[in-house]
């Protein structure tokens, strides 16, 4: 799923030969029905030499940029890996049990920042402080680490390639992250059978 209007890079032709890195780009917006379906007129070009082996992408893909930011974030799930060699594992056809790719985090977003931006309402940031969101989890600044008294955000998890993170000496006692998560997680199931209970109201 990506967003109403992702910014899509479409490839122009590869020549025979041609160096992956001197691949024709356009860039265009794109909404989630026109992903990995190009205009007919592109089709011939865009499709002509799919897959690219050099970057995996196939003929009902795209790629999309993103913008990106170094931001703090909190490590919730550390053990993911590959689905496919997860299921050849499963099924003895991959002997060795795959290590993790990728690590799941909670973004860590600043309460206060500067005193030009002084981020959000102190009503807010005194809601999180006082645990009113199940969602939310409230983490005072500490040394250059996190500067800002900061909050986690658990229902905007992001996942991120292992070699794409850089570890810190911050470290979040784990039976107060594994009561949130707990309290979090009853919150969803409770969302889930509300949802379920209207649904069957309104039959």
């Amino acid at each position: 799923m990506i967003s109403n209007r992702a910014i899509g890079l479409r490839l122009g032709f590869l020549k025979e030969g041609q160096d992956i890195s001197t691949l024709p780009l356009k860039a265009e917006a794109l909404t989630p029905k026109e992903i990995g379906k190009p205009r007919e007129s592109e089709k011939v070009e865009f499709h002509k030499r799919m897959p690219l082996p050099e970057i995996g992408l196939k003929s009902n893909e795209d790629l999309i940029v993103s913008k990106v930011k170094l931001r703090p974030a909190l490590l919730i799930h550390c053990d993911p890996v590959n689905l496919r060699k997860q299921a050849n594992h499963f099924a003895g056809i991959l002997p060795k049990a795959p290590n993790p790719s990728y690590y799941v985090f909670a973004p860590i977003y600043s309460l206060r920042k500067s005193e030009v931006d002084h981020g959000f309402p102190e009503a807010f940031i005194e809601a999180v402080k006082n645990d009113e969101f199940p969602n939310m989890l409230y983490l005072p600044a500490f040394r250059t680490e996190l500067p800002n008294d900061s909050v986690a955000v658990l229902n905007d998890p992001f996942a991120a390639g292992i070699n794409a993170i850089e570890e810190t000496t911050l470290q979040l006692d784990p039976l107060e992250l594994a009561s949130k998560l707990e309290e979090f997680g009853e919150h969803v199931q409770g969302e889930i059978l509300l949802q379920a209970e209207e649904a069957g109201s309104a039959v």
